[in-house]
Formats: C-alpha cells, sequence, structure tokens
C-alpha cells in the first residue's frame, strides 16, 4: 500500500518535516522556495533518513503526486501515491535497504514552467548549485544511486562544478569535493515506463529490469561490504544467495502492513 493517498499519514509527516534529521534539509527547501517562487520544490519526508543517510537517490525532478495542487504530499517520499515511487519502495524492500540509510533528491529540484523542455544553462547552473549544496548536509554518504540519463548528466556537471558566486558563499562546494568521496552507480529511472511493453521491446525490458537490479546489488555492496556482510550478485532465480541474507529478511517489518510513523 501506498500510504501518500492517506491525507491522516501525509499531515502527520508534513508536522514533521522540522524533525531534526531533516531539519536542514527542508530548511533548504524552504530557501529555494523562496529564491525560485515560480517553481514547486517538494520537501523531504521525514520517513528518509536525512542528514544521517548513506544512499542518496537521485531522480531526474519531482513527480506529479510531490504536488499537492495534483493531489499530492507535497514531499519526496516512497510512499507518494504514483508508482514509481511504489517501485523505489518495492527494490529498496527486496535489496533489504533499510529507509532511515536512504534519501531522495532531484538532479532538478523543482517542478518550473519549463518541466519537460530542454533546460536553459542557467538552470543547470542553479540545479547544480541546489545538489552541492544538498550534499554538503549528507556526512555519511556512501553511495549515490543516479536514476536515469538526466540523474547521470548532473552528476557529471556537478564533477565540473567550481563556485565563482561569491554571495552563495563556502556552503556551495566545488563540485569534486563530493564526487570523489562517494560512489555513484549510474541505474534507470523507476518509472513503469521504462519497462512497459508499449514503449520498450522485450530485450530492452529484460536488459533494464537487469541492470537496475544490478544497480541496487552494487549499492548494497558498498554499504554492507565494509561490515563483512556478505555481498550481492544480482540473480534473477535465486536473488538471495546467502543464509544471513535470507534470516535478516525474515526479521524486516513488512513493507506493505501499517504506516510507519
Amino acid at each position: 500500500m501506498q500510504w501518500g493517498a492517506d491525507q491522516p499519514y501525509v499531515a502527520d509527516l508534513l508536522r514533521r518535516r522540522g524533525d531534526a534529521h531533516v531539519g536542514d534539509l527542508n530548511e533548504f527547501v524552504d530557501k529555494l522556495r523562496l529564491q525560485y517562487p515560480d517553481r514547486f520544490v517538494p520537501y523531504v519526508a521525514p520517513t528518509f533518513g536525512g542528514v544521517n543517510a548513506r544512499l542518496l537517490a537521485l531522480f531526474q525532478e519531482p513527480g506529479p503526486k510531490t504536488v499537492p495542487a495534483n493531489g499530492g504530499s507535497g514531499m519526496l517520499c516512497i510512499d507518494n501515491d504514483d508508482r514509481t515511487a511504489a517501485r523505489h519502495k518495492a527494490f529498496l524492500a527486496e535489496y533489504m535497504i533499510d529507509i532511515c540509510d536512504v534519501v531522495s533528491w532531484n538532479a532538478y529540484p523543482w517542478l518550473s514552467p519549463d518541466t519537460g523542455k530542454n533546460r536553459s544553462v542557467e538552470e543547470e547552473l542553479a540545479a547544480t548549485r541546489a545538489l552541492s549544496r544538498f550534499l554538503t548536509m549528507l556526512p555519511n554518504l556512501k553511495v549515490v544511486m543516479l536514476h536515469g540519463h538526466v540523474a547521470r548528466n548532473a552528476w557529471r556537471r556537478l564533477e565540473e562544478y567550481t563556485p565563482v558566486d561569491t554571495k552563495y558563499g563556502p556552503a556551495i562546494l566545488p563540485g569534486r569535493v563530493h564526487t570523489n568521496r562517494v560512489r555513484a552507480i549510474d541505474s534507470w529511472h523507476l518509472s513503469p515506463r521504462v519497462v512497459n511493453p508499449r514503449f520498450r521491446t522485450p530485450e530492452e525490458i529484460a536488459r533494464f529490469t537487469h541492470e537496475i537490479h544490478e544497480s541496487f546489488a552494487e549499492a548494497v555492496a558498498v554499504l554492507r561490504g565494509p561490515s563483512g556482510a556478505p555481498w550481492l550478485t544480482w540473480d534473477p532465480d535465486h536473488p538471495w544467495s546467502t543464509p544471513s541474507m535470507l534470516e535478516s529478511h525474515e526479521q524486516l517489518s513488512d513493507p506493505w502492513g501499517d504506516p510507519p510513523f
């Protein structure tokens, strides 16, 4: 179940958007909203790990179900009432990645009048600045999953980014400060369109599905490898290849059960 369709649940998340682990991130969102009043920037849901996250899921731009005017939650949240969020939630559950280890952001953190069109150089620069500032607030980050071409291109721009506008101050760091300290993993967008037979051939669907699984397995390896936990190699017939992984999977709470307040 996607709890983003439940209004009391959404209201509770919004009420807690200032919680310690997400307060700084959402204060930054408020600043972006003031700086770009013609664009909608969603908050980061407190169900994420926030500043404690070790994995950043970088997508293209906010989905329509983040927007309150569309009946959305107003937040980046794996419980949003849309199929991309549901697929993200399912992959995290399948690979036993705790939501407290994750935070989500977008290559373009806003919905703007130019959404879906070619982005200007000015907008690319503004989005790169925002990404650099966001990463500065994630001291425990180990891995970034780049979900789709837009996210991959944003990461490449960040690698080349050197701030020159002093009015942004020391909080905006050169991009390589961030890109050199974490593992970046190329993946695909989790929209169901990526595996929809109306738009993709069977061969493309098989390849994209395999590569998405491989990217999550690699992320697990980065997160758990140094601690001595088993490293995963995705096998479509036997996705969980070790008894210890199976045992820990049984201890997880049901991701489709009660709302994670």
